[in-house]
């Protein structure tokens, strides 16, 4: 899905500019994440120029010639919904009469047969006029307002808290951390690889990097500086750790998604950098638990 003739951008692009929080005539991220992957897709589509702290609108806007992947947009979009109020993940059995005295939304209901995710539970959602109408644009649910099979993985991304998903237990997620772990391309297993070397020499310069921060609050703030524990090597190795999963994280977010694996580098130009994607980090702590079982710290 990624040509101008399909019908989606225009719901997607008006849900966006409604939904996001208004700086000027500009959009403002605050530092949110639904806020801010809401923003990088309205730059992806052609209609705002990306600027410190948001978004504003371009003076010419036009859609790309080759869209933004489907099932990133998907995800800028469910993630601002939910954040704006007009989305609610539920399980079945949640006392819905109860509720919808006070609820004007309309009832999500799971598919009604799902071959990629037997062992995890898609559960409903209630969704206001607004979000339900940009989700049928996406081709996310149907007539009869039931998810999709094809919103299936989109959700795998999404994962709401309310229905339990059980993922990296699904016999699809296996096979595919068996394809991202055979089929890797060269360039990512060398990045991979230096990620996970961690040497004497980095964990001093690591402490350098510290004690010079911590030297130069004593000059911002004098004795009322808060400069926490000591820096030790220990503690330098485990901060380094967090930073290295952290950019491995990076390499899931922008080079692999489900359906693909590894992405060439024409679907990566398409690509949203959707940070706190819970599949993509199940994924690199499954391909590092493969690729490194003798570095646990990588798998977290």
């Amino acid at each position: 899905m990624g040509s101008v003739t399909e019908a989606w951008p225009t719901a997607v692009i008006a849900f966006l500019a409604e939904n996001l929080p208004r700086r000027g005539a500009g959009r403002d991220h605050m530092s949110s994440t639904a806020y801010q992957i809401g923003c990088e897709a309205l730059v992806a589509l052609g209609q705002a120029t990306e600027v410190t702290g948001g978004a504003v609108p371009r003076k010419a806007p036009e859609l790309p010639e080759r869209l933004p992947r489907w099932e990133d947009v998907c995800i800028a979009v469910l993630w601002l919904a939910e954040q704006q109020g007009k989305l609610t993940y539920r399980m079945p059995g949640d006392d819905w009469d109860s509720d919808r005295a006070h609820s004007q939304g309309t009832i999500i209901g799971a598919p009604t047969r799902s071959d990629m995710l037997r062992s995890c539970t898609v559960g409903f959602a209630e969704a206001d006029p607004e979000a339900h109408a940009v989700l049928a644009g996406l081709g996310l649910i149907d007539g009869s307002s039931r998810w999709k099979d094809k919103a299936e993985p989109v959700l795998w991304r999404v994962q709401p808290q309310a229905w339990h998903m059980d993922v990296s237990n699904n016999e699809k997620f296996a096979a595919a951390v068996e394809a991202a772990v055979n089929r890797m391309p060269s360039d990512i297993r060398a990045e991979i690889d230096r990620l996970v070397r961690i040497t004497r020499a980095d964990v001093e310069a690591h402490m350098r990097q510290h004690e010079a921060a911590t030297e130069n609050l004593k000059l911002q703030h004098g004795p009322k500086a808060r400069l926490g524990k000591p820096i030790t090597p220990e503690r330098a190795e485990n901060s380094l750790g967090f930073i290295r999963r952290n950019d491995l994280d990076w390499i899931f977010f922008r080079r692999w998604r489900l359906a693909e694996g590894w992405l060439a580098s024409e679907a990566r130009e398409r690509t949203l950098d959707i940070f706190h994607d819970p599949l993509a980090i199940q994924m690199r702590r499954s391909v590092l638990s493969e690729l490194h079982p003798d570095l646990p710290v990588f798998s977290k």
